[in-house]
C-alpha cells in the first residue's frame, strides 16, 4: 500500500561510489518506492563512521582499496579491477614503464594518504624515486575536470573505463603494475533494525 511507500532514506557514499552502479540501483529503487524521500551524502570515511554511529545515516556505500572493519555491520559487495589511466591525448598514453611516467602529474581522491605511499612502493621496487607531483583532490567534480583537462595519471576502475561515457576519454596504461582492486562495501549501523526502504 502507499502507506508503506513513504518515509525517508539517508545514504552516505564515499566519493568514487558514484561510478560503481549506484545510479542503476537508484532507478530500480524508484520503481518500487516512488514516494520515499532520498538523500545522498558524499562523506569521508570518518564522517561516514560518525553518522552511522549516531544514526543520521540509514546506510552507506563505501569504496576502498583496503579492508573495512569496526563500522557496525559491514557487507562486502563487489570488487572492481583498477588500472592506471590518462587521457587519450596525453603524451603518457603509450607509456609501458614506470620510468616513462616518473615526471607525470598523478592525481587521486584517497583521503587516507595511502595512495602516495602505494606509488612510492611501486616505484621503489623498480629502483626509482617516487613521482614528485602527486595531487590529492577530494572533490569528484574537480577530479573529473582535472582528469580530462590535464595529462595526469590516476587510478580508475576497468568498469568505469569500459561502461561509462567519461571512460571513453581515457586510455589504460600498459604499465607492469596496477593499483589494488577497489572493494565496494554496504555499511549499516551496528545491530540496526533497518527501515523498510533501507
Amino acid at each position: 500500500s502507499d502507506l508503506l511507500r513513504d518515509g525517508s532514506l539517508v545514504i552516505g557514499i564515499t566519493p568514487i561510489v558514484g561510478t560503481t552502479g549506484l545510479a542503476e540501483a537508484f532507478v530500480e529503487f524508484r520503481k518500487r518506492w516512488p514516494m520515499v524521500t532520498l538523500e545522498f551524502r558524499e562523506l569521508g570515511f570518518n564522517q561516514l563512521h560518525e553518522q552511522l554511529r549516531n544514526r543520521t545515516l540509514d546506510l552507506a556505500f563505501a569504496a576502498f582499496a583496503r579492508p573495512v572493519s569496526d563500522l557496525g555491520s559491514v557487507k562486502r559487495m563487489v570488487s572492481f579491477e583498477t588500472v592506471f589511466v590518462t587521457r587519450v591525448q596525453s603524451p603518457y598514453a603509450g607509456a609501458a614503464s614506470l620510468e616513462a611516467v616518473q615526471e607525470a602529474e598523478w592525481i587521486h581522491t584517497d583521503v587516507s594518504g595511502r595512495f602516495p605511499a602505494l606509488l612510492a612502493e611501486l616505484f621503489a621496487r623498480e629502483g626509482l624515486a617516487p613521482p614528485a607531483r602527486v595531487t590529492r583532490c577530494t572533490s569528484q567534480a574537480l577530479f573529473h575536470s582535472l582528469a580530462v583537462s590535464t595529462d595526469a595519471i590516476f587510478a580508475w576502475t576497468t568498469h568505469s573505463l569500459e561502461e561509462t561515457l567519461l571512460g571513453q576519454s581515457f586510455v589504460r596504461l600498459a604499465l607492469p603494475v596496477a593499483p589494488p582492486p577497489l572493494q565496494l562495501y554496504l555499511l549499516s549501523p551496528q545491530e540496526s533494525q533497518l527501515t523498510r526502504p533501507a
